[in-house]
């Protein structure tokens, strides 16, 4: 929501902040397909871990973007690991809760992952209100990115890898 807004408060034009806002989703596309077939050859966990670190680092070079190159990094390395979590949070409850209660369990997730898509967009823009900048808001971010890779790296593995 604030990546557009972002950019043209650093100096951006409004075309250019407009692309590369549009280019995260096109971009997130490589880390949906690669980390999806990735997923058949290594621990998920892992790979969502590597998302998650992809994320954090678009996210830092987002709150240091000052020229056209840090934005190109910023895109190519946020877009595919924003892809990559989502191919990935499904591939992991498949692998960890099976495909009988699939319906169920991806309805509770997408309630709790509400509460971000609502707070968040809210909390960055009280950010910029405050500061007069987003800088802060994306460096938080990133830190709870990687807040979260220790934690998604000690989730046991599912008893049965072939639950059904």
């Amino acid at each position: 929501v604030h990546v557009m807004p972002h950019l043209i408060s650093v100096g951006f034009n409004r075309g250019n902040a407009s692309l590369a806002a549009a280019l995260i989703v096109f971009v997130s596309i490589a880390g949906r397909f690669g980390m999806g077939w990735s997923s058949n050859h290594v621990d998920s966990r892992k790979l969502l871990a590597f998302s998650f670190t992809l994320q954090a680092v678009g996210l830092m070079l987002l709150a240091g973007a000052t020229n056209v190159w840090w934005v190109v990094a910023f895109v190519a390395t946020l877009g595919p690991g924003y892809g990559g979590v989502i191919t990935l949070r499904l591939t992991l409850q498949a692998q960890y809760f099976g495909r009988e209660a699939f319906g169920a369990i991806q309805g509770s997730f997408m309630a709790v992952m509400m509460v971000g898509t609502i707070s968040s967009p809210l909390l960055t823009g009280m950010c910029f209100d405050h500061f007069g900048h987003y800088r802060l808001a994306w460096l938080v971010m990133a830190g709870v990115h990687l807040a979260v890779i220790p934690l998604i790296l000690k989730i046991k593995p599912p008893q049965s890898q072939n639950r059904e």
